[in-house]
């Protein structure tokens, strides 16, 4: 498939005028992905970052919560461990030796990009189609510059994030703060409007914090919002977004996720909430409540969408003990 100079150069512009702009990682990864499955007509594509905690996506499309989870536990990936020994591009199909190993997908040709800062491999950006002639020379050349862009964008907001930190960031959770969870949650709207995919919210809240730091008193009590924001950054994906609410109230925005996944989560966090040191107290002073919502399937807007996500919140703490509502209107 063509992806003529034009486009190519449309592209880089935009990416360039976001990071001139001051926005955020996301947003730089989310025009590289959305533009290589538009323009390519890819079954998926990502970015997969190698580190000290292993192999992370970092943007994708097409992979389902599942593979992307599956991923994240594994210890490795075969084209991966490839690229990091060989460091250079791959055009895979049928017959090559590493055709079989993909993402996910069943495809025709895979396209692989090592992503390099100076000689250092740090991740890979790919694109998989169940048609053969899609990654002609064009396309190939299209992919690498999104590969550059992506390193760019990646060194650019590793360097700025360490410089703002402290006006995004919660001093005492080490999450992000109200004010910017609000610029998440706008431009994810914005993002979920343009591109057609949903994401879910969910909102936590530790219960019985008055009575907490009556008992324990309020170092305590501060160690254990902190603990609890780290259960919770813990068992999210690394491209969710954990935010400070309010209070002892802490919010998640995941990105192309469905009310069933998202909600299995919220579970998933409730549950191990209740293995926790403050579950096996007595008396027990403390539960957490949960509440779940989707856009655009619960909400029209941002505002009622957190409306509705108060408002489930509000029917869990009702609930004697721990207690998860689902959003149903």
């Amino acid at each position: 498939m063509r992806v003529d100079c034009e486009r190519r150069i449309a592209v880089l512009r935009q990416g360039l005028q976001q990071l001139s702009s001051e926005l955020y990682a996301e947003e730089v990864l989310s025009l590289v992905a959305d533009s290589i499955k538009r323009l390519l007509k890819c079954i998926s594509c990502g970015v997969l970052l190698v580190g000290e905690e292993g192999l992370r996506v970092k943007i994708s499309r097409g992979l389902s919560y599942s593979y992307i989870k599956e991923l994240h536990a594994s210890s490795g990936h075969k084209l991966v461990s490839h690229i990091l020994q060989h460091p250079q591009k791959l055009l895979i199909r049928a017959g090559d030796p590493l055709y079989g190993a993909g993402f996910e997908h069943a495809y025709k040709s895979l396209a692989v990009m090592p992503l390099k800062k100076g000689e250092e491999v740090i991740g890979v950006l790919f694109a998989d189609s169940d048609a053969d002639g899609v990654f002609q020379r064009e396309s190939m050349e299209f992919l690498d510059d999104m590969a550059l862009l992506t390193v760019v964008a990646l060194e650019y907001y590793e360097t700025k994030d360490r410089l703002i930190s402290y006006v995004n960031v919660d001093p005492l959770m080490g999450i992000y703060n109200f004010k910017h969870f609000h610029e998440l949650l706008f431009r994810e709207v914005l993002r979920a409007d343009e591109v057609q995919h949903p994401f879910s919210l969910l909102l936590f809240s530790i219960s019985g914090m008055a009575d907490y730091n009556s008992a324990m008193g309020h170092v305590r009590g501060d160690q254990l919002l902190r603990d609890v924001a780290n259960l919770i950054s813990s068992q999210v994906r690394r491209f969710d977004i954990v935010a400070r609410y309010s209070g002892a109230k802490m919010v998640v925005i995941m990105p192309e996720t469905s009310k069933e996944e998202a909600s299995k989560k919220a579970f998933e966090v409730m549950e191990i909430f209740e293995k926790g040191d403050w579950a096996a107290a007595s008396p027990r002073l403390v539960y957490l409540k949960g509440a779940v919502v989707t856009y655009p399937q619960d909400a029209k807007d941002e505002k009622e969408l957190l409306h509705h996500l108060e408002e489930a919140l509000y029917e869990a703490k009702r609930v004697k003990g721990s207690k998860i509502v689902i959003w149903s209107g």
